[in-house]
This record gives C-alpha cells, sequence and structure tokens, in this order.
C-alpha cells in the first residue's frame, strides 16, 4: 500500500502530492531524491537524512506504540525538514 513512507513511487514528483505536504513553494524533486535513496540505495541515505535523529524518532514511536508515525501502520503524522546542510531531520 502506497502511504508517506519514504517509498519511492517514480522520478515525477505528482506522484507523491497525495501523500505529502510541502511547506515551502519547492522541494518535491529533493524529497523523491530522499524517497529514492530509502528505497533503492540506502548507501547515500547518511548524506541526506540525520541517521540519528531518525533513529531516536522511530526507536520513540515504537516505544510508545504510535500507529500513527512514520512506522505505525498509517505512516503519516511525522515531520522532515530539510536544515541548512542539506540534511533532512526528523
Amino acid at each position: 500500500a502506497v502511504k508517506s513512507n519514504l517509498k519511492y513511487l517514480g522520478a515525477d514528483s505528482s506522484l507523491y502530492a497525495n501523500y505529502y505536504e510541502i511547506k515551502s513553494t519547492y522541494g518535491w524533486n529533493r524529497l523523491v531524491a530522499l524517497c529514492d535513496a530509502a528505497s533503492n540505495n540506502g548507501s547515500v541515505l547518511p548524506s541526506l537524512l540525520d541517521m540519528d535523529r531518525f533513529t531516536w524518532m522511530m526507536a520513540f514511536n515504537n516505544l510508545l506504540v504510535n500507529l500513527d508515525s512514520y512506522i505505525g501502520a498509517f505512516a503519516q503524522n511525522y515531520y522532515i525538514f530539510r536544515d541548512n546542510n542539506g540534511i533532512f531531520n526528523p
């Protein structure tokens, strides 16, 4: 099932519009690149995503049995932002 779980849906950014909300006027291509790395090229993921913070977010949501989180059944209601260094952070 398609959810907002960083799964790569294809290169067309419009494929992601129903699952993600961008809080700026740009960023879809960067989100697509993050999803591509998460699904298809894990070796580059640490250069795009703060893995320490992401691991803490997953552990915290698992501890609380948060089904409405990234790793939950619904895979929604979490935030990821891109910092000034170009790294995504939860």
